[in-house]
């Protein structure tokens, strides 16, 4: 299980010093390998995604920023896996990072962040300046977000564990709610998605097959 934490910085995690609670993610640093000089090749949510996925700079696999579409040709690690045997499912929570700008590629499942990611993924490519007005309208009116909640897309991570508990999986769970906090409500965001963390390893044990899963965050 591949867990993406838009915008997350080490300092607030408890295993790297910070005063914050985040004891599911601390247990999984303490018990498992922790990386400390993790370095992203782009500052866009996108881009950097991309770039994990395939392996590949924004140069090769054509996404430099939000909205652009990954290269057609481009083979990423999740293909190699469902060649492989291995079922694969995508949960991104943002819609520039979305089947329409090439994301599924390789994924047995994939889900969307909403039915409007593509009429707005090309309103962005259009007028960035609008989509961004547009944007606030939509979080301030809660009409179909640019994000999915984090609540949700735990959902659908915990019902793809569920539903696929026989099968040899590989999935991809992305979560936006940090992305764009400031001071307080960026550190009350980092404790809830340590939360969500705990309820994923709640539900491996349940399934009795934490022993058998990396996570890895």
């Amino acid at each position: 299980i591949l867990i993406t934490l838009d915008a997350l910085v080490p300092e607030k995690l408890g295993c790297f010093g910070s005063g914050l609670k985040t004891p599911n993610i601390d247990n999984l640093a303490r018990d498992g390998i922790n990386f400390i000089n993790a370095v992203t090749v782009s500052n866009t949510s996108a881009s950097s995604h991309a770039s994990m996925l395939t392996g590949l700079y924004p140069i090769n696999h054509k996404i430099r920023k939000n909205f652009d579409k990954m290269d057609d040709n481009i083979v990423n690690l999740v293909s190699i896996l469902k060649n492989n045997g291995v079922y694969t499912i995508g949960i991104p929570s943002i819609e520039s990072i979305s089947s329409y700008t090439g994301f599924a590629e390789g994924f047995d499942e994939f889900y969307n962040n909403s039915t409007i990611d593509l009429p707005m993924i090309k309103l962005g490519r259009w007028n960035m300046k609008f989509y961004k007005r547009l944007s606030i309208l939509r979080r301030k009116f809660r009409i179909f977000p640019r994000s999915r909640l984090g609540q949700k897309t735990l959902n659908i991570l915990k019902d793809s564990l569920l539903k696929n508990k026989d099968k040899d999986l590989f999935i991809w769970c992305h979560f936006f709610d940090i992305h764009s906090k400031k001071g307080i409500y960026y550190d009350r965001a980092v404790e809830k998605i340590d939360s969500y963390i705990g309820e994923l390893i709640d539900t491996l044990k349940k399934l009795d097959s934490l022993g058998e899963t990396m996570v890895i965050i």
